[in-house]
């Protein structure tokens, strides 16, 4: 944690704690960006969502990074949503409906949300977004 401390990066280590814990995810800051870092816990999901992730180019550095791929973000927050609705992972999730729908694999996002026990989050979730769309094309 000093070693990104001394680059300007901020980094909780209650966050951290509870990620290593509980196999969620914790934030690194640098007052611009926030980079959300998920705990694997080696579960056929986590093992899965490694696999699909994405080598990406960053715009702003050019430097390469790789991200979980769209549907894995979805799933993941899901899941930590379990029983209790999350507002930010909700309102993250409307956000990558908002952006990225067409190009969803939707039959992977029911699979995972089903192993879950999440399909009626994530079906209220895409019903929410339908009708947003077709609100905002009137």
């Amino acid at each position: 944690m000093a070693a990104c401390e001394e680059v300007g990066w901020y980094i909780s280590l209650e966050e951290t704690t509870r990620a290593a814990q509980t196999g969620g995810a914790f934030s690194v800051k640098d007052g611009f960006w926030k980079v959300d870092l998920f705990v694997v816990q080696g579960d056929p999901f986590a093992d899965q969502a490694l696999e699909r992730r994405q080598q990406v180019i960053l715009m702003v550095t050019g430097e390469t990074a790789w991200l979980l791929s769209p549907e894995d973000v979805i799933i993941h927050k899901l899941r930590w949503c379990e029983g209790k609705r999350l507002e930010r992972h909700l309102r993250d999730i409307a956000a990558i409906l908002s952006f990225r729908f067409e190009s969803l694999d939707l039959d992977y996002i029911d699979l995972w949300a089903s192993q879950f026990e999440a399909s009626g989050l994530w079906a209220g979730l895409i019903d929410d977004y339908r009708a947003r769309s077709t609100e905002n094309s009137h």
